[in-house]
């Protein structure tokens, strides 16, 4: 006898250079009723507050793991044919939010180079920027250099393209950041995904619950005119001082916050501590 044919699960992968409000996107889908990272984690969803970034799936069914209908993976370009080729997965569409390259390149920069200061406050006494970094002793060193993560994304995001049209699945196309400010447009590219029973009343108010555009702050942290230019050995010191000097502003705000929240405990702390004396004079007295 023959064994059974597998019969594939269908799914919604939301791929593409990341950075460009795919998260948010989980948040909203999740909102309308699709199964998500979050309706499978119970509110303990894994999430990065610093890098507004997470609810992030393997799409594939390995080691008895079913991942849920909505798959977020901005690596999927690196196992895009392994996806196609899995027996289990059967993807309705992918979902590609686009942004400027550019910008989908300095907010990953600026997000390396703030995660550096942090770990290594050394750095704050190099006079010229770090381009190079790594993470494993003796290991590989990678750029941080805004031009050579341009050409990552760029590349990853064709050889993504590429094998999708090839293999004839559906992909659509979301201009960011125009869907997190216009809910009709992010409601019109998409409905035909949506539960049929979600009114565009209903998606709008997800819309206004989910997305906030002053999120997207890379694009106002940019000067206008910011834009990676080649020397001619092929480097762009400029543009990663300018993007070190925004991930160290971020890095500044941080530690704003910590120390006020840590003024804050402090002052509840002493608080407490004046109640509990005055309660033990009394008892005394």
């Amino acid at each position: 006898m023959h064994a059974p044919a597998t019969r594939p699960r269908r799914h919604l992968l939301i791929a593409g250079t990341g950075r460009a409000g795919t998260s948010a996107l989980v948040q909203y889908l999740n909102g309308v009723g699709l199964e998500t990272h979050l309706s499978r984690a119970n509110g303990a969803s894994d999430w990065h507050d610093q890098a507004q970034a997470g609810y992030e799936d393997l799409p594939l069914y390995t080691d008895g793991r079913r991942p849920p209908y909505v798959i977020k993976w901005p690596w999927a370009y690196q196992v895009i044919d392994q996806i196609l080729n899995d027996p289990h997965i059967k993807l309705d569409a992918v979902l590609v939010p686009m942004r400027d390259l550019v910008d989908a390149a300095a907010s990953r920069s600026i997000m390396q180079l703030q995660a550096m200061h942090q770990t290594a406050p050394w750095l704050s006494e190099i006079e010229t920027p770090w381009e190079h970094w790594g993470t494993a002793e003796g290991g590989v060193i990678f750029s941080v250099n805004p031009v050579d993560q341009a050409r990552l994304l760029a590349v990853g995001f064709h050889q993504l393209l590429w094998r999708l049209t090839h293999a004839d699945v559906p992909v659509v196309l979301i201009s960011f950041p125009r869907f997190l400010t216009d809910p009709d447009y992010l409601f019109a590219k998409i409905r035909n995904l949506l539960p049929v029973d979600v009114s565009e009343a209903q998606a709008r108010d997800v819309h206004a619950a989910v997305f906030d555009p002053e999120k997207a702050r890379t694009d106002r942290e940019l000067d206008g005119s910011f834009g990676p230019t080649l020397e001619p050995d092929g480097s762009d010191c400029s543009s990663t001082t300018v993007l070190d000097n925004i991930a160290l502003k971020r890095e500044l705000k941080r530690l704003r916050r910590e120390i006020e929240a840590l003024q804050a405990q402090r002052i509840t702390a002493s608080t407490r501590a004046i109640t509990l004396i005055r309660r033990i004079y009394r008892y005394f007295i």
